[in-house]
């Protein structure tokens, strides 16, 4: 067996319900676990694409120490995956594509079909408090999501009218440099990228598709706002925006004064950037001093074990306690 041990990131959310009765462990364990009514894991796959091909899923709901943990899945249906065979004799190695087929067991039964996952996220649950060990494909914005589709849409423990989000906590250091010092202007800056979208040529049921490219992520979603205030499409390319170096700024601030209302919003605009990534936003006090996207952020670094590839799980939401049971009693969150 292959150990060995590898660093990650945990960072703090705080699940906001307003209009809820209860936290969101208890709504979570009602739901999945024992009898509850999505305890059946196909219930729970949530298609994410209009295709149907690709899904989340709630996956491996357990206790651990009174904590609710899972861990939120991503794959696509029939997706193909490239091995390499490292030769050192060969003048090249050579490549072959495996096949969710060729993962197939005979013995197992053609409803029980093997995909490759793309990508896993671990998340733990005290009360409204909520822990996460986010992967490039999945993070906490597609963990909110996911929930409010769970608890809203599938089992209707939300309110229709209700308020879902994942918010941050930012850090004692940022809280005390915010109390000597409003916040005078907040910079959201990321780069712009572009997604492929499938559109039919045509009206027929055998139109031809074609692939074309939208502003993708949180600034393709400023940009889309923009246009549809304008009453313009938004812009479509023919390939995608990874070496061309565009970037969305967007800057809230006033010129000599505000109003107490324009303060207020200010403040929280710089500590509810809660899906932006931590080196995309910058605020500026009114004394000068600045505070950067970790700073707004509840974070920290562990050692976690895998074992043969995989993640020691057991290990990970023991971490995961242990540092939310420490933020509650140093009385870092409420």
């Amino acid at each position: 067996m292959r150990n060995e041990t590898k660093r990650r990131t945990l960072h703090y959310k705080l699940a906001v319900m307003p209009k809820a009765k209860n936290t969101l462990q208890e709504m979570l364990e009602t739901v999945v676990l024992n009898n509850g009514s999505l305890k059946k894991a196909s219930d729970r796959e949530e298609s994410i694409s209009s295709s149907d091909d690709s899904f989340r899923l709630l996956n491996d709901p357990v206790k651990h120490r009174g904590m609710f943990c899972a861990k939120l899945m991503l794959w696509e249906k029939n997706q193909s995956h490239s091995a390499i065979t490292i030769d050192k004799s060969a003048t090249s190695y050579s490549v072959r594509t495996i096949q969710p087929s060729d993962l197939q067991k005979q013995s197992i039964a053609q409803a029980q079909k093997e995909e490759f996952l793309e990508s896993i996220l671990h998340f733990g649950v005290l009360g409204n408090h909520m822990v996460i060990m986010s992967s490039a494909s999945l993070t906490a914005r597609q963990l909110e999501t996911h929930l409010t589709w769970l608890l809203g849409t599938q089992s209707k423990h939300l309110p229709d009218d209700g308020i879902f989000s994942l918010s941050d906590k930012p850090t004692v250091e940022a809280i005390k440099k915010l109390e000597k010092s409003p916040a005078k202007k907040v910079i959201l800056g990321a780069p712009i990228t572009a997604q492929p979208k499938e559109e039919n040529e045509g009206t027929t049921s055998n139109s031809v598709k074609s692939i074309q490219f939208v502003p993708a992520g949180i600034t393709g979603e400023l940009i889309s706002a923009v246009f549809k205030n304008l009453g313009a499409p938004v812009p479509k390319l023919d390939d995608a925006l990874d070496e061309a170096n565009l970037k969305l700024k967007l800057e809230v601030t006033y010129l000599r004064q505000t109003t107490k209302s324009g303060q207020q919003f200010l403040d929280e605009l710089s500590t509810s950037m809660r899906h932006a990534h931590e080196d995309d936003v910058v605020v500026d006090l009114s004394n000068g001093a600045q505070l950067k996207g970790k700073d707004l952020k509840l974070s920290t670094n562990i050692n976690v074990q895998f074992n043969n590839g995989a993640i020691d799980e057991n290990e990970l939401y023991h971490a995961m306690h242990d540092w939310l049971s420490h933020l509650i009693s140093e009385a870092k969150i409420e």
